[in-house]
């Protein structure tokens, strides 16, 4: 229903709307970003987050997040052009549990894999990626 809605809207329009992501990001970076939205995962769950509580968020957010990890790790490797920002802009999109999960992947995972050594990501990290352990990042 809501992609009738928008499809109406936009037939409104006076402004191209990829002219406007052109404009305000370059085009280079727009093209980019489209083609990486557009080729991404739709995820068939979409959860109740007023009526849940924070426990039950947090536990329905690793159902969204080893899907997009992959996804986005496997983009990074096969996409000429991607940069970081692409990644994060498409995380927050898809991901309706940002906050519950950005600090297990965007720092747990991620330091475990730059900072872990061989013994440490062959103990921890497919089961960090697949949400088997979750975790954080602490500095003091």
């Amino acid at each position: 229903m809501m992609e009738s809605i928008l499809a109406e809207e936009r037939k409104k329009s006076t402004y191209s709307s990829e002219h406007l992501g052109a404009f305000l990001y370059g085009k280079q970076f727009y093209d980019t970003m489209k083609l990486y939205l557009e080729s991404g995962p739709i995820l068939p769950y979409t959860p109740n987050l007023y009526n849940s509580s924070r426990l039950d968020i947090i536990v329905d957010s690793y159902r969204y997040l080893p899907p997009l990890y992959n996804y986005n790790q496997k983009q990074r490797d096969n996409t000429p052009g991607l940069h970081q920002d692409h990644i994060n802009i498409y995380t927050l999109l898809a991901n309706p549990h940002q906050i519950a999960g950005s600090a297990h992947f965007g720092m747990f995972v991620k330091y475990i894999e730059l900072m872990g050594t061989e013994a440490h990501q062959k103990m921890y990290l497919d089961k960090a990626i697949n949400c088997e352990i979750t975790g954080c990042y602490a500095q003091t």
